[in-house]
């Protein structure tokens, strides 16, 4: 076996995301499977810029066009992924010397077939090495949206969206922790074992913290994969950000109760309301698609939880045998995804102000059919990760003045911390890095 060039596999990497139709989390456990013979440190770096190369696009061809005779736009895709690769480790990577970045990107500019712009590709990357100190930026008083565009790579349209929304500094904020390396979330299944599993992972050398919201979450870094941690193998951990799980907190499931989640996958919601029924009752999990129904029976099956039963149904369709047969519909459609770019840096590749529209559409539809689950008197949650008002406050606005459903407080089933006035009405909106959690919105209503 040949020696392996960390660098070119990311650039294999990018090149399979730029093709489209395969997400970064698909291409990078793609790589994790077929590089796991390599040292963890390796698998980290390549994970680590591929990963830092997608989040940081917009400075990264800011930066470049700053140095280079040809707008980064014209150039070839393998060209300038070899520029981003290069520059991301120069301004982004103390632990790289600037002449191994340089270098590499050369060597492989011209491994594939761009031996002339060998010398370009020298030039920029050594000037931004150079001046990497002194990289202006665009002026934030004079143009705001390209300040906040450039500074935390966001889509232009979306900073102008936000700042007439939020204003400068909530963006700021919200660009910063976006940006942030953050530790895995992990719902403690049974808060019984919290002080042995915490010990069990500390003494593996991982770092532990609190979760910010709930008591039985713990976070979790310096590890090497989750497979090989034996409390998450064993299914008493289950991979969950604080803020997916308040919607189904927010329903205040009791111990009996017919529970429905429309849109499931990958199960994390779902397993949540099994563990509070504790055997009990009974929760169906549908979704649409084979693969993401597989991930849920595969979730159930390393918690235990052989009770979930797992439908392939569109949630696009009216099933009238389901009338009125849910105490709780959990409705968690899908969206933009605008509250999870930290985690999900493919977001702000894909989501347009189009998409939004239609995405807003097909939830309408969607909660069309769903809301007819619910019993009188029961509650229908719907939820989404993203901070449109199309997707939010204007669905849910719909939604009341369409059918029998009135906002009903979820006070009674928030952590302190969570409560205000909009949640004493039935909404809450937890901005990205607010409790160091993603953004999220949560409706709860109910069925008069």
């Amino acid at each position: 076996m040949g020696e392996i060039n960390e660098r070119e596999i990311v650039y294999d990497m990018l090149l399979e995301f730029d093709r489209g139709g395969t997400n970064s989390t698909a291409v990078t456990f793609g790589m994790l499977r077929k590089y796991a013979y390599l040292e963890k440190r390796a698998r980290a770096f390549i994970s680590r810029v591929f990963k830092g190369v997608l989040e940081n696009r917009i400075y990264l061809d800011y930066v470049i066009d700053r140095y280079s005779v040809t707008d980064s736009s014209k150039l070839k895709r393998q060209m300038k992924n070899i520029l981003e690769i290069g520059a991301y480790q120069i301004l982004m990577m103390d632990q790289v010397p600037d002449g191994a970045a340089v270098n590499e990107a050369v060597n492989m500019t011209k491994s594939h077939g761009f031996g002339r712009l060998s010398g370009f590709t020298n030039g920029v990357l050594r000037a931004i090495a150079r001046e990497k100190g002194a990289i202006e930026l665009p002026d934030s008083f004079s143009d705001p949206a390209q300040y906040i565009s450039v500074k935390y790579s966001l889509p232009r349209w979306l900073t102008d969206m936000w700042l007439e929304e939020y204003g400068i500094e909530e963006l700021s904020k919200m660009g910063e922790f976006m940006l942030r390396e953050r530790p895995i979330s992990l719902r403690v299944r049974n808060t019984e074992k919290m002080d042995k599993i915490q010990g069990a992972l500390m003494a593996q050398g991982i770092t532990v913290e609190p979760g910010n919201i709930f008591p039985d979450v713990i976070k979790i870094s310096g590890f090497d994969t989750l497979v090989s941690i034996k409390s998450f193998a064993e299914g008493e951990l289950v991979v969950q950000d604080e803020s997916s799980m308040i919607p189904a907190a927010a329903a205040g499931v009791q111990k009996g109760a017919r529970v429905l989640d429309i849109c499931a996958a990958p199960g994390g919601k779902t397993i949540q309301v099994a563990d509070i029924l504790g055997g009990t009752g009974s929760i169906c999990a549908r979704d649409i698609s084979g693969s993401r129904s597989e991930r849920i029976e595969e979730n159930a099956a390393r918690t235990g939880l052989s009770d979930i039963r797992i439908e392939l149904r569109d949630a696009l369709k009216y099933y009238e045998e389901d009338e009125e047969a849910y105490d709780v519909v959990l409705a968690d459609l899908p969206c933009s995804g605008l509250g999870v770019i930290g985690r999900k840096p493919d977001i702000k590749a894909n989501a347009t102000p189009e998409k939004i529209k239609e995405l807003a559409g097909l939830q309408k539809l969607m909660l069309s059919n769903a809301w007819h689950y619910v019993k009188h008197g029961g509650v229908l949650i719907y939820s989404t990760c993203t901070l449109t008002r199309e997707e939010n406050e204007e669905n849910v606005r719909w939604l009341l003045n369409n059918f029998p459903l009135e906002a009903v407080s979820m006070d009674d089933q928030l952590p302190e911390k969570l409560k205000n006035d909009e949640t004493a009405h039935g909404i809450l909106k937890v901005m990205p890095g607010e409790f160091d959690s993603d953004g999220f919105f949560i409706c709860k209503v109910r069925r008069k």
